[in-house]
């Protein structure tokens, strides 16, 4: 029976490498993949990474999640949360059940169009949500390298940054509201104008004394960087007391996200590219620190290993910047 692809209903498996009978929700909706079925499921990542997880669940509806999330809970089961697998470090898998969060989870809604705010599920498609906000003038800022196939809940629960999170910042900066459920199915919502839940309340009032004094809005001798992820997002909740902002960049260990507000950027009038030489690494350095300082929006570095590989070394479109390129 294992690998078999089942609706919802009644009954379990036993799976003989974890012994957890996991046994289908009532009214649950949604797929389950057992045995090989599930390690093939899992194992689809970006990352280099394998696992034999005894159950791969994809929900269909936020209901059938909380259930799910419900029974783990009262049995004392792990669970992996998972978006669409393109996270390379490989927390998206392992030996536990893990729980996609993709189709019944894609809705895409304005909250205001004019000031540039959209809903959008932790399941629906990075570019698609692009494309949607595009329509009336805006853009997803932090968008990764892999949008194409990554879903909102992902990017906002590893915080993922892009090409434009040179100027824009990491999702971080882009998150407005957060909405998801507890390890218990319990519902949270998370917004800068509410009063802060708990547990995050009990949560602040436990480690703001504990930390060093926040000066200007920071927690003093916290890296200065323009992502960083280390750890939890101590630096941006204890000074704001924002919750969501704690989510961020959490990947799955504090909740699980279904729902997120995000804050647009205007698509510009115009755009410009500049190709600069840098012969050293000090060079380097100092022309990305006057980028910042001009506004640029997106930097990229090209090596001359790159260079050589794509055959551009002697490109007579590059001229004297390609001759005199480094290799860090």
């Amino acid at each position: 029976m294992f690998g078999q692809r089942e609706q919802g209903g009644a009954g379990g498996r036993l799976n003989p490498r974890s012994g957890i009978r996991w046994d289908l929700p009532l009214g649950y909706r949604g797929s389950i993949l057992r045995g090989d079925a599930a390690a093939t499921r899992a194992s689809l990542v970006s990352g280099p990474f394998r696992a034999r997880p005894p159950t791969y669940f994809t929900p269909l509806d936020l209901e059938s999640l909380r259930r799910v999330l419900e029974q783990a809970f009262e049995r004392g089961w792990p669970i992996i949360p998972r978006g669409a697998g393109t996270g390379m470090p490989g927390g998206n898998l392992g030996p536990h059940a893990i729980v996609e969060v993709g189709p019944g989870f894609e809705r895409v809604e304005w909250v205001d169009p004019e000031q540039g705010l959209i809903r959008a599920g932790a399941g629906a498609i990075a570019i698609e949500v692009d494309r949607f906000a595009r329509e009336r003038g805006w853009f997803v800022p932090f968008l990764p390298s892999s949008a194409t196939w990554c879903r909102v809940g992902g990017m906002v629960a590893n915080n993922a940054a892009g090409a434009r999170s040179f100027r824009y910042g990491a999702a971080a900066a882009s998150v407005v509201e957060v909405e998801g459920l507890f390890a218990d199915g319990t519902a949270f919502r998370l917004t800068p104008d509410a009063p802060l839940p708990e547990p995050f309340s009990s949560l602040h009032g436990e480690l703001a004394p504990r930390l060093i004094e926040v000066e200007k809005g920071r927690i003093a001798g916290w890296p200065a960087v323009r992502k960083n992820a280390s750890g939890y997002a101590l630096d941006r909740f204890i000074p704001s007391g924002d919750a969501a902002q704690l989510m961020v960049g959490s990947e799955g260990t504090l909740g699980l996200i279904t729902d997120v507000v995000l804050r647009l950027q205007r698509v510009p009038e115009e755009i410009g590219l500049a190709v600069l030489p840098a012969d050293s690494p000090e060079a380097l350095t100092n022309l990305a620190a006057e980028a910042t300082v001009l506004g640029t929006t997106t930097c990229e570095f090209l090596g001359s290993r790159f260079l050589d590989m794509a055959e551009l070394r002697h490109d007579p479109r590059l001229g004297d910047i390609a001759r005199g390129a480094f290799a860090l």
